[in-house]
């Protein structure tokens, strides 16, 4: 059985590490402990050089590998490459994932009928940790939607709750949270 104490030699992966919500969880989590962060490609990985942390680049979502060996904690962000293999891709790395996983999703899978909710029921069935449903994210519309009853959330925000999360995942075991506006971090 894990044990997760809070000290500087927990290593946390994080991939999709360039996405909005991977990338300030990097940022929140450098300094604080060993992060491994995963990158697609080296442009992807080069913004982030001069962060104390582990850069790893060249590694498909389709095809992980083992680039978790090592990781106490894993946060898979949900990569929005390919609408209709977004899925896929999640369930790749949430399974190559080792450690406590904290899944970013999305906030539509208590609404399972709705198209793009269903494609987030198989990778939230693969989680054995915690699952953040994200909400609409505000950089997601140019203008107010007016239909929106839900407020809209900054990625950056996820990536904050995710850090939070992995520097201390155990109290947040097989937890999903819904965070659809900022009333609920």
């Amino acid at each position: 059985e894990a044990s997760f104490v809070l000290n500087s030699k927990m290593r946390v992966g994080v991939m999709t590490a360039s996405s909005n919500s991977g990338a300030q969880c990097v940022r929140e989590l450098a300094g604080k402990c060993e992060v491994r962060a995963i990158f697609r490609s080296e442009a992807k990985a080069a913004p982030f050089r001069d962060l104390p942390i582990e850069i790893v680049t060249g590694v498909d979502a389709a095809n992980p590998g083992d680039v978790f060996e090592g990781c106490d904690c894993s946060v898979i962000v949900t990569p929005h490459q390919d609408f209709g293999k977004d899925a896929d891709l999640a369930c790749s790395m949430i399974r190559a994932a080792r450690g406590h996983v904290i899944f970013v999703g999305s906030w539509t899978v208590r609404c399972p009928d709705t198209i793009i909710a269903k494609r987030f029921v198989a990778p939230e069935a693969l989680v054995k940790g915690t699952c953040l449903r994200s909400g609409y994210f505000s950089g997601n519309f140019a203008m107010p939607h007016p239909d929106l009853t839900i407020p809209p959330l900054d990625p950056k925000d996820i990536g904050r709750v995710a850090a939070a999360i992995a520097l201390d995942p155990e109290p947040h075991l097989g937890k999903i949270y819904d965070i659809p506006g900022p009333e609920q971090l």
